[in-house]
């Protein structure tokens, strides 16, 4: 095995273990977004405001979305 073969295998193996963390880190950006609106339900069963948690929510699905799309954006011009 040579070199190139090397660095050629682990450049694959470095490109799958960015990928599974592309995955991995939607979904616990939408467990977040998840986790956000049932304390907002819970707050507005209660009778408090649940704005702080929409707004949590909206923030944590907007970094989900950009994480996303920065990630299918690059596996596009690397791969």
């Amino acid at each position: 095995m040579t070199l190139s073969e090397l660095i050629e295998q682990w450049t694959g193996y470095l490109f799958q273990a960015a990928n599974l963390i592309l995955i991995f880190a939607g979904f616990i950006g939408v467990l977040l977004v998840v986790v956000s609106m049932q304390r907002a339900y819970a707050d507005t069963r209660d009778g408090r405001s649940p704005v702080r948690h929409y707004i949590a929510a909206g923030i944590a699905g907007a970094i989900t979305v950009l994480g996303v799309i920065v990630g299918l954006i690059s596996n596009l011009v690397v791969g």
